[in-house]
């Protein structure tokens, strides 16, 4: 028999049965390591989700408002005006000891109005406000038909023009166009309103108009804006400013009564209308 080095055979191989799967610790490794991956792909899903439901919402609250704004500007630029009922006029809803200046009266005749001095008919007028029903709808509404005067000075927060005008909301034959329904709502005294407010600011004002009609006040001396005035006639301002709290998307259903979920949006329309020198 051969015994040198280069006589020897190698070492056959070990025999290993094939491994029929993975053992319990890499099981669970795999487990584990899809587990994170799976978490981490839902939440970069849900991340992506809630960012355009987020822009999507607020996009939605922003379209909404700027065409409800633009109507409303539309509607107060072609207002019409006498000395003593200037065009527009703005309704308090009271609610216990409070007021909310929550509705626009705006004197928009079909041609000639039937008093061209005031006050304007019913069925001349458009009033925005919310709905009583569903104060987060905001919404033009008339009464064509109604002959019923009302008057766009000071008087017409007393307890009767506003108790019409309570009524004109409610009224079956009035008429509705929806300017947007994400409007926010709250609570008071058990009232549920909409957060919409408008303010009218006059220039002369009602007072300084009032005083040179006593003859206590000079044609020259009220507070003419621009100083747009003559020796018989001058430039009356009416500016209405508006601010609408609008919810945003998904969200326009929820009540919001400290408005962190509201959005606001600010606006304001002027017009000019003559005044002429009576004395």
């Amino acid at each position: 028999m051969c015994r040198a080095p280069s006589c020897r055979l190698a070492a056959a191989p070990r025999w290993r049965a094939p491994r029929d799967g993975m053992t319990l610790a890499e099981l669970l490794m795999a487990m584990v390591i899809t587990g994170l991956l799976a978490g981490i792909a839902a939440g970069m899903a849900n991340a992506t989700f809630q960012g355009h439901r987020y822009s999507r919402g607020r996009s939605d609250a922003t379209q909404h408002a700027r065409v409800a704004c633009e109507r409303m500007a539309l509607l107060i630029s072609q207002a019409y005006a006498s000395p003593t009922h200037p065009g527009v006029a703005v309704v308090y809803k009271t609610v216990g000891s409070e007021q909310f200046p929550d509705t626009l009266v705006i004197w928009t005749p079909t041609g000639s109005p039937v008093n061209t001095a005031g006050p304007p008919q019913i069925s001349e007028c458009v009033f925005i406000c919310c709905d009583p029903a569903a104060p987060q709808r905001l919404i033009e509404l008339r009464a064509p038909g109604d002959t019923r005067t009302l008057p766009l000075d000071d008087t017409i927060n007393d307890s009767a023009n506003q108790a019409i005008v309570a009524a004109l909301k409610v009224a079956p034959t009035s008429t509705v166009i929806e300017l947007t329904p994400l409007v926010r709502t709250f609570t008071v005294s058990s009232t549920s309103l909409g957060a919409v407010r408008f303010e009218r600011k006059l220039h002369p004002t009602t007072a300084e108009w009032t005083s040179y009609q006593a003859n206590t006040l000079a044609f020259s001396a009220m507070s003419w804006p621009r100083d747009l005035w003559g020796a018989t006639v001058g430039m009356r301002q009416c500016t209405v400013r508006y601010e609408l709290q609008l919810m945003p998307g998904d969200e326009a259903v929820l009540t919001d009564p400290q408005g962190v979920s509201a959005l606001p949006f600010l606006g304001s329309a002027t017009f000019y209308d003559d005044l002429k020198a009576t004395h």
